[in-house]
């Protein structure tokens, strides 16, 4: 289980959003033998994972009928561990919301798609 903090601006010529989403992730490794982790080091190990979460929204320039909307997140990616617990991230997240109900653009959606790089810490 994860759970993580995301802020987002998508800016336009006549109006910019901005979303601020809480996620909880449910993240499974692709761990071989990980009941024999003590004797057996892994150093490659694949992940996927879904999440679901709130976004808060906010407009400049348009009228956000909707301050509040639900979000979905996929995410896969690979944990690079060096030394025992400790490792290296590169991965993939593709982060959907639901539709916030914008005046001016009725069928907007928002989504994003990041490559996220950072550290991992197991327990």
């Amino acid at each position: 289980m994860e759970m993580n903090y995301v802020n987002s601006d998508a800016k336009w010529d006549a109006f910019s959003i901005g979303t601020n989403s809480v996620f909880i992730n449910a993240i499974v490794d692709g761990r071989v033998g990980h009941r024999y982790r003590r004797v057996y080091n892994q150093t490659i190990v694949p992940y996927v994972g879904v999440g679901l979460g709130l976004s808060w929204l906010s407009g400049d320039g348009i009228d956000v009928g909707k301050d509040m909307v639900g979000a979905l997140a996929a995410m896969a990616g690979v944990g690079l561990e060096f030394i025992p617990r400790i490792g290296l991230d590169v991965g993939y997240r593709y982060v959907y919301n639901f539709n916030p109900d914008v005046d001016i653009a009725p069928n907007l959606r928002i989504m994003s798609h990041q490559v996220r790089v950072g550290a991992r810490i197991n327990f």
